[in-house]
């Protein structure tokens, strides 16, 4: 991985794909409440409320391993860039605009940290393993 390769990434466009991660993962997150409220029919608001918020970290977990290692795969594959900048760079911007966004929420960090920290070892672990399979096919070294 040479300083080469990292003036060659489009920063912004993995930023935007942090962006609509997020976007992505908010709107999974409004059809699984959703979907749920058409299965357990007459609860008060409070009950689909907490069901959204003990289901959210599952499904930022699974649906951002999925889209990370996507996203990845579809950035590394525009190019012939070490993957395993974008492997790395995107799940990163992306924890960094999730944690602004939890501080700015002024989140209670001990009651959901390690929640978070599994969520964001998923996503890395999503983007990672599209980078090592993205570096195979590209016959790309690690160093």
């Amino acid at each position: 991985m040479s300083t080469s390769d990292i003036k060659q990434v489009n920063w912004l466009k993995i930023l935007g794909y942090a962006v609509l991660t997020h976007i992505i993962l908010i709107a999974l997150s409004f059809l699984t409440v959703f979907i749920y409220s058409l299965i357990e029919l007459g609860h008060p608001e409070s009950f689909y409320e907490s069901f959204a918020m003990k289901s959210a970290p599952y499904v930022s977990a699974v649906g951002g391993f999925i889209f990370m290692y996507w996203f990845v795969t579809r950035l590394a594959k525009e190019k012939k860039i070490n993957p395993y900048i974008i492997g790395l760079g995107l799940p990163l911007l992306y924890e960094i605009i999730d944690l602004i966004m939890l501080a700015m929420m002024q989140t209670d960090w001990g009651e959901i940290l390690d929640v978070v920290l599994i969520s964001a070892g998923m996503k890395f672990l999503g983007a990672m393993i599209a980078s090592y399979r993205i570096s195979k096919l590209q016959d790309v070294k690690w160093g």
